[in-house]
């Protein structure tokens, strides 16, 4: 990622890797550093790319899935019509936009490249959940989740709140 080895990096480093291997299967998905150098030259800020990202998020809370999935194992109807992770995300992108603000060092480049690639992966996303879900119903929960690794902060399932998950 392009992550310095000084500080807490290697320990964001780690966090990140071990859920892209326990909750993807060590799938990137075709993502790596060139990618999400790419995707932050399109900002002058990280407070700028974190507003994009809070737009996209704001969008995958109001999507409502209607229809059939169709898959290979047969056709269903899932029991759950939005994304996972909605109420969460929410309050997260929010708390580490505030920190990007107040240029708190848990929001350091190292921290925003990571959360870049969690959205990038996110957006890649399209695991079903089958029978419950659709393709697609995880982007908000990946990208949630490595947000929490990049910062230590985040809201976990079910919270109304930030809290920190551990320190750096």
């Amino acid at each position: 990622m392009g992550l310095s080895t000084e500080g807490d990096a290697p320990k964001r480093a780690f966090y990140t890797f071990v859920d892209l291997l326990i909750f993807n299967g060590a799938d990137m998905a075709g993502l790596w550093v060139d990618h999400v150098k790419a995707f932050r030259t399109k900002f002058s800020s990280g407070v700028e790319m974190l507003d994009h990202i809070s737009q996209w998020v704001d969008a995958c809370r109001q999507f409502t899935f209607s229809g059939r999935v169709f898959a290979a194992k047969g056709d269903y109807t899932p029991d759950y019509t939005q994304l996972y992770r909605r109420k969460e995300t929410t309050i997260a992108i929010k708390e580490w936009r505030r920190l990007a603000l107040s240029s708190d060092a848990r929001l350091n480049e190292d921290a925003l490249n990571l959360i870049a690639f969690g959205y990038l992966r996110a957006l890649r996303s399209k695991g079903t959940d089958r029978p419950n879900g659709f393709h697609g119903v995880f982007q908000l929960d990946v990208f949630n989740r490595r947000g929490m690794m990049a910062t230590g902060i985040g809201v976990q399932n079910g919270d109304t709140a930030p809290s920190v998950l551990f320190e750096l």
